[in-house]
């Protein structure tokens, strides 16, 4: 007898069914949840129930200028996200097209994206007060390093036919870079996208790297945001 789709070994299923059940799913962790709090397995103090969570953020964001505080820390996001990015594309490109530069930034890059980013508040906050330039450094800190080594990763997948191929027409070194490894949206006269299929997944990480490291962000208290 053939075992239910649901049973089986890699079964499959429809995206219906799909829907279905990750949304038993919550529902089964609500329920979960509002048991526990009920019946006071752990205090009420430490452990609300939905109902009382829905209610706090619903007073947070009314009467105490919550959503204002999110936009800020969105902003800062944003901001940290895009000045990484500005700076990390074309250090990762020419890391991963001439090797001297490579040779030189990578061990670097490699060895700065794991020193812990908290750890670094401190020192950030000596030198850039508690501002809001902090809190950018702080973001900064946590995306720029490894969105470097992803965009070098990336532009190491472009075909080496078309490198060749854009040589072989007498293109420049500049021209390889721009019209060939470049994303093509970027550059109006490009013809040829190769590194945007591929570079897309970098920049999101990154930018959830950066979402990660808000909470570090505001250790530098100051206004506005709070902290």
């Amino acid at each position: 007898m053939k075992n239910h789709w649901l049973f089986a070994y890699r079964g499959k299923s429809s995206t219906r069914a799909d829907v279905v059940l990750a949304i038993l799913a919550f529902v089964g962790l609500i329920g979960f949840w509002y048991s526990a709090a009920e019946l006071e397995f752990v205090s009420q103090r430490f452990l609300p129930t939905p109902w009382n969570v829905l209610t706090a953020l619903y007073t947070m964001l009314v009467e105490h200028d919550f959503l204002e505080d999110i936009w800020i820390s969105v902003a800062r996001v944003w901001g940290a996200f895009l000045m990484s990015a500005i700076m990390a594309i074309p250090i990762g490109i020419w890391m991963s097209s001439y090797r001297i530069v490579g040779t030189l930034t990578e061990p670097i890059v490699d060895f700065i994206r794991y020193l812990p980013v908290p750890a670094l508040v401190p020192l950030l906050i000596i030198w850039f007060g508690i501002g809001e330039s902090s809190k950018l450094a702080v973001l900064w800190m946590g995306t720029f390093f490894q969105l470097v080594l992803l965009i070098g990763d990336d532009t190491k997948r472009v075909p080496k036919e078309f490198i060749e191929t854009g040589f072989t027409v007498g293109a420049r070194p500049g021209q390889i870079t721009w019209h060939i490894v470049f994303p093509g949206p970027c550059c109006p006269t490009s013809s040829i996208t190769c590194v945007l299929p591929w570079v897309g997944a970098g920049p999101i990480s990154s930018l959830q790297r950066s979402l990660r490291r808000t909470p570090g962000s505001v250790m530098p208290s100051g206004p506005p945001g709070g902290s």
